[in-house]
């Protein structure tokens, strides 16, 4: 009988401050075709008073108003890819009516800022890789919810 492997069994503590404990969930599944592919919960923030999972970190604006902020972190992902093939960045990101969603995966709260990872496929091609990239929390902090806000210490 098959048993899918269960991405909290890969939890790693990836970081801790006095307010949240972060750990990261990725598993690796292959399923027999041309390539396995990453799997988990990905990064995963908890408060450390009420032991709660930080799941909504961005005010429902956010993905418009940080339009500039994703970009520039995507140059920097894809700035050695792009000089390599003479390309631009619309050419590797699968973009959403015109914008870079933001990662379906929590940020990571890391000492730099936030730390963004997009999963296999979700704005690029596997051949991209899994774009990531670390924003500052002075530069994240106008697009926070309050409670992330308190979290985080900001």
């Amino acid at each position: 009988d098959y048993k899918p492997p269960n991405p909290l069994e890969k939890a790693e503590k990836t970081g801790e401050t006095d307010l949240v404990a972060v750990f990261d969930s990725q598993n690796y599944l292959s399923m027999g075709g041309a390539h396995g592919g990453v799997i988990g919960e990905g990064p995963m923030t908890f408060d450390k008073q009420s032991g709660m999972r930080i799941r909504d970190f961005f005010v429902p604006e956010a993905e418009t108003a940080m339009q500039s902020l994703l970009r520039d972190g995507m140059l920097e992902y894809f700035k050695e890819r792009m000089a390599a093939v003479g390309s631009e960045l619309e050419d590797h990101l699968h973009m959403k009516n015109g914008l870079i969603p933001l990662p379906q995966w929590a940020p990571r709260p890391g000492e730099d800022g936030l730390t963004f990872i997009y999963q296999q496929y979700e704005v690029a091609a596997y051949v991209d890789g899994m774009p990531e990239f670390t924003l500052a929390y002075e530069d994240v902090a106008p697009y926070l919810l309050p409670e992330a806000k308190k979290d985080l210490g900001l």
